[in-house]
């Protein structure tokens, strides 16, 4: 990815019409194969509207972390990193879409788990949903993250558009990740 900026370029040279030129990283192509959304079979779709998915966005867990706090996780092929604590309320989502297609967990679950506070319930579903705003094409964080069924959520897309490095995720430093990760299939 290359930006452009022309602002800044009299302070730093006098040169005018150059161009400063910022590089981020790129995804290695074996994350971006994992992450491309692959095409869903008719039944697959029909699961779809039968359990009421509203995205078909691909969503890749590789179990890599960046910095000392920060896990990736690929949207589409677009690279979020978020904290542990919002990785983990995010992880056991597509832990129980994997184990039930019709995916919800009842908020009183997560509570329990200690994946949200009783107190911050709301408070903690918004930032998970706001970490992935930017990478949700013309979807809503709402529609990805869904409230669903009576105070329950689910990750709003079709398992079959789920993958994961589970050795990875067994082998993070936290405890709460590595016991989710022994329930992935």
């Amino acid at each position: 990815m290359v930006s452009k900026d022309f602002m800044s370029i009299q302070a730093i040279g006098e040169e005018l019409g150059s161009l400063l030129v910022k590089i981020t990283r790129v995804p290695s192509p074996r994350e971006s194969e994992k992450a491309s959304p692959r095409p869903l079979s008719p039944k697959e779709e029909e699961e779809c509207h039968h359990y009421g998915y509203r995205t078909r966005l691909s969503v890749h867990i590789p179990g890599q972390m960046e910095k000392r706090a920060s896990n990736i996780i690929l949207v589409n092929g677009v690279r979020i990193s978020i904290g542990d604590v919002p990785f983990a309320l995010f992880l056991r989502l597509p832990v129980e879409l994997l184990r039930n297609k019709k995916g919800a967990v009842p908020k009183s679950t997560l509570i329990r788990g200690g994946y949200i506070r009783a107190d911050g319930e709301f408070q903690a579903v918004a930032r998970l949903r706001q970490a992935f705003t930017s990478v949700l094409d013309s979807h809503r964080p709402q529609e990805f993250i869904e409230s669903c069924e009576h105070r329950a959520l689910r990750l709003s897309t079709h398992p079959a558009l789920i993958s994961y490095d589970k050795g990875g995720l067994l082998s993070h430093r936290s405890q709460k990740i590595r016991k989710l990760a022994r329930r992935l299939p």
